[in-house]
């Protein structure tokens, strides 16, 4: 077993994160990624025009633990990781970088 394993189960254990609780930050940092090379392909693609990943910033989804529902957060391109975690839908990035009647902007 990895240390990394050892110390998020040793923190399941003493209650500060459950594993389900880990498991899905995990996910968003990972969907986090995975946004950014998509949108990337699509800029290659010449489907989009401009994107701005946030790749090296995923950690910022154990942000959202720490915060209750009615915190404001003033997030920005780097933040997709923690926008994810705290139930932004995947569907609004790409209705932002594909500039569709949906985008927020």
């Amino acid at each position: 077993m990895n240390t990394v394993t050892t110390t998020l189960g040793a923190e399941a254990a003493h209650g500060h994160l459950d594993i389900s609780e880990v498991l899905r930050l995990y996910r968003c940092m990972r969907t986090s990624r995975r946004i950014d090379e998509f949108e990337r392909e699509l800029v290659a693609r010449g489907e989009a025009f401009f994107q701005v990943g946030a790749a090296g910033h995923e950690a910022t989804a154990a942000l959202a633990p720490l915060l209750q529902p009615e915190d404001y957060l003033h997030c920005h391109y780097r933040d997709k990781a923690l926008m994810l975690a705290r139930g932004v839908p995947v569907r609004e990035f790409f209705d932002s970088l594909l500039c569709n009647a949906n985008s927020h902007s």
